[in-house]
């Protein structure tokens, strides 16, 4: 009883090992999670970490003036279902008379993926195909890569592994949505005027506020955003894009340098050329 209790239990630590890193170029990746395994019917989190070479970088969701976003496509089993890519807040790289935002080092982006409730198997796979771009100030070279990572299923509270708090940390540079903030976009000339009013418990201005367009046609990247404390929130001025006109409303940016990264959507005033 005590040998089938001592390979029952290292069966078990060989399903929820995490597969081992795979070397793409100047990239390794890898498929992670917090959870020791999966619970049926409920969302388990993924995350792709990806570990850069030094002096390169890849790049957010918008790249910026150059550069190319990360991509994961998943292959999921039957009935599980995965939610968007959440990217973590990017950097500001200048160089080579471009600018991009995008990420150095080590960087996790993250997918919920929803587990259906009724469930023959023990373990589930989940694969993803991810492809990137990584450039350093000379050159950018592509990447691609298929990860997996294989994890039990079982009908109870999934427990804590190596990865947890690490997962924990680098979740926390996701942005969020703010209930009840107010977001206005107005047109100053050849400015954006965009003002936020926050709920209390966001209010306070940062020491190194910065802001992130997800739309790369919203804000002329070559001048850096201004901003100004105002009562009750913030004053960002960023100067208009020159391909404004392909601008796709509504727009969402990042605010960053508080304690938490913060999401905002709002329409912009775009005026089309007769």
């Amino acid at each position: 009883m005590k040998l089938l209790g001592l390979v029952a239990l290292l069966s078990l630590a060989a399903l929820t090992a995490q597969a081992r890193p795979v070397r793409s170029g100047k990239v390794e990746a890898e498929l992670v999670s917090g959870s020791r395994s999966v619970r049926f019917g409920e969302t388990v989190t993924v995350a792709l970490r990806m570990k850069i070479d030094a002096t390169w970088h890849s790049y957010w969701l918008n790249p910026g003036e150059a550069g190319a976003s990360i991509k994961v496509v998943w292959n999921l089993p039957e009935g599980f279902k995965a939610g968007a890519l959440q990217f973590p807040v990017p950097h500001r790289f200048a160089g080579s008379g471009l600018v991009g935002f995008g990420y150095e080092n080590e960087v996790f982006l993250f997918t919920d993926i929803v587990v259906p409730q009724e469930l023959t198997a023990k373990t589930v796979t989940l694969k993803a195909s991810v492809s990137w771009l990584v450039c350093d100030p000379s050159q950018c070279f592509p990447g691609r890569t298929s990860l997996s990572l294989t994890l039990p299923l079982m009908n109870e509270a999934p427990k804590a592994n190596s990865w947890s708090k690490k997962l924990i940390e680098a979740r926390k540079l996701i942005p969020r949505e703010v209930p009840g903030a107010k977001v206005n976009i107005a047109r100053d000339k050849e400015d954006w005027v965009i003002t936020l009013q926050l709920p209390k418990e966001w209010q306070g201005f940062p020491s190194n506020p910065q802001f992130f367009p997800e739309n790369r046609n919203f804000a002329d990247l070559g001048a850096e955003a201004q901003f100004k404390d105002t009562e009750g929130g913030f004053e960002i001025r960023v100067a208009v894009s020159p391909e404004v006109e392909e601008l796709k409303n509504p727009g969402r940016f990042v605010f960053a340098g508080m304690k938490r990264p913060l999401w905002f959507s709002a329409t912009a005033p775009v005026v089309k050329k007769q």
